[in-house]
């Protein structure tokens, strides 16, 4: 086939709802996810994205931790790392279809490009509940394929550079990951490491 990416794109462009997303083999929606990502849709028809929280386990189902971002900003997943919970994103399918889906050529970082082309000027919204689980393991693709994912990471980064004058500043880097931890304290990412074992056990497909 063609890869992921175009597997991706054809899978979208046949599906028939409004509002589209996609699901990796590792990963998996808890019950209620998509009703409730359905509803919030209808009832805020000016936004056009939306991300939820994330549990992060290995591959024994083992809870890892909890997985609260905020709000999309393209220099700090740039220059910081990509951190939007990809299987936890839902988007309206004619953003998607208005940039052409995917780029075909991006093996690990099509999520980051395709946030990077289809966010600016788009409302988002963040539902403050966990949609889905996201496996960790040493077979994972992005780790498993470290090396190709720094490259298009590289790759994309002096892409963006020529196109935003603040990305040739010394220690981006650095600032980039001091302003998302200020954003990720602020919309209480660091707090939700406290919920209780028992309460994510429940949450757990078993």
């Amino acid at each position: 086939d063609g890869g992921q990416s175009r597997a991706i794109n054809t899978g979208i462009k046949w599906a028939r709802g409004e509002v589209v997303g996609w699901l990796c083999s590792d990963d998996y929606l808890l019950p209620g996810a998509l009703s409730r990502v359905s509803d919030f849709f209808s009832k805020n028809e000016d936004v056009g994205f939306v991300w939820g929280d994330a549990l992060l386990v290995d591959e024994g189902e083992k809870f890892i931790s909890y997985k609260r971002e905020p709000k999309f900003r393209p220099f700090i997943a740039l220059f910081d790392h990509n951190y939007l919970p990809q299987p936890a994103c839902f988007w309206r399918r004619s953003l998607f279809n208005a940039i052409d889906g995917l780029d075909d050529e991006l093996t690990v970082t099509m999520d980051l490009d395709l946030w990077l082309r289809m966010l600016p000027g788009v409302k988002q919204a963040h539902l403050p509940f966990p949609l889905a689980v996201m496996r960790q393991h040493p077979e994972q693709k992005v780790q498993r394929l470290a090396s190709e994912l720094q490259l298009e990471i590289e790759a994309l980064r002096s892409r963006y550079r020529k196109k935003h004058y603040f990305a040739r500043m010394p220690m981006i880097g650095r600032l980039a990951r001091i302003c998302r931890i200020v954003d990720k304290f602020l919309v209480g990412g660091y707090a939700r490491r406290l919920a209780s074992m028992q309460n994510i056990d429940s949450m757990l497909l078993k």
